[in-house]
């Protein structure tokens, strides 16, 4: 999962901001042009003079622009050509936007060999994204072979620049032993880094150590406050998951009316655990109406994906409202 600001986003605060100053202390590459705020365009033509001297930060943000149709007619073609032009000055944030082009084969064909280059060019000039990306083909096999060691490597590299969603995968592979030693105690510190920023996946991940105790000390009302923030995202297995907390009343008050609202947040996803459970409430009209063609419909959108207990429950449901039977 990347979650990082859109290049537009970024673009667009690149003229925006700084002329302010806000962004004097951004790092800076070796082989980067290396102006001043004072001479960063702060307009659109000025940008456009600024890539046409030459200098790759502002060839990399308009070409951004230009690859999103941002102030400026969508041209893809155009967008590409500046970000090859940056790239060619080492300029790392280049370098990863054009490999993540030839990952997807967008605007140029698929090209997993280039997409590996041009990645490990960014992550050895330090951009975090580029080490994460590099990261995500090695443990996928695409590209290069599959190699958790390599994975771990990249993605602590990641991790060490507060990349959110490398500080979370990697606290999966201290879980799970894979590429390094198995350690909930590194697993709680990087959930942590990471739930800091709003990873809803490390909320969520660290909120489930908080409940078992591993790496951090059982915390019911912490592991709460964390299911709460990242089903707030809408992530579907938090919702759930905090939808179960207030059904079963641990930690809070038993709330079943509670239970079928994130239930249901979560079902509407496709969650098939939350439409199992929430088809159970209408059963039994709790937190609910009772409406048994509610729970059957529910009942079979989690069989259709493969839940034997909701197909056992259905089947049981129609047993006893033999007209619910298609």
């Amino acid at each position: 999962m990347r979650k990082n600001l859109s290049k537009t986003a970024l673009a667009l605060g690149f003229i925006a901001l700084t002329g302010t100053g806000c962004l004097s202390n951004v790092k800076k590459y070796p082989s980067a042009p290396t102006d001043s705020p004072a001479t960063i365009p702060l307009d659109l033509p000025s940008l456009k003079a600024k890539a046409a001297e030459g200098v790759a930060e502002a060839q990399y943000h308009l070409g951004a622009l230009y690859e999103e149709g941002q102030g400026v007619p969508q041209n893809q073609a155009r967008g590409l050509a500046l970000y090859q032009a940056a790239a060619a000055q080492d300029y790392a944030p280049a370098e990863y936007s054009l490999g993540s082009l030839y990952e997807v084969g967008r605007t140029v064909s698929q090209n997993l060999a280039k997409a590996v280059d041009l990645y490990q060019r960014g992550a050895a000039h330090g951009d975090d994204k580029a080490q994460y990306a590099l990261g995500e083909l090695y443990r996928a096999g695409r590209g290069v072979s599959q190699n958790y060691a390599k994975v771990a490597e990249f993605w602590q590299k990641s991790a060490l620049q507060g990349n959110a969603d490398a500080q979370y995968n990697l606290g999966l592979l201290y879980q799970k032993g894979q590429g390094v030693p198995l350690n909930y105690f590194r697993t709680a510190e990087l959930w942590e880094q990471s739930a800091r920023q709003g990873n809803a996946g490390a909320q969520f991940g660290l909120a489930g150590l908080y409940g078992s105790g591993n790496g951090v000390a059982m915390d019911q009302a912490k592991a709460t406050e964390l299911y709460q923030k990242a089903a707030e995202q809408g992530y579907s297995p938090a919702q759930y998951t905090l939808g179960v907390i207030y059904h079963n009343g641990q930690g809070v008050s038993q709330n079943s009316a509670k239970a079928a609202e994130l239930w249901e947040q979560a079902a509407n996803q496709g969650n098939s655990q939350a439409q199992m459970c929430l088809g159970g409430l209408y059963v039994n009209g709790s937190g609910v109406p009772q409406d048994y063609r509610k729970a059957a419909e529910l009942y079979q959108k989690a069989a259709s994906q493969g839940s034997s207990s909701a197909q056992k429950a259905l089947e049981s449901l129609y047993q006893a409202q033999p007209d619910l039977r298609p």
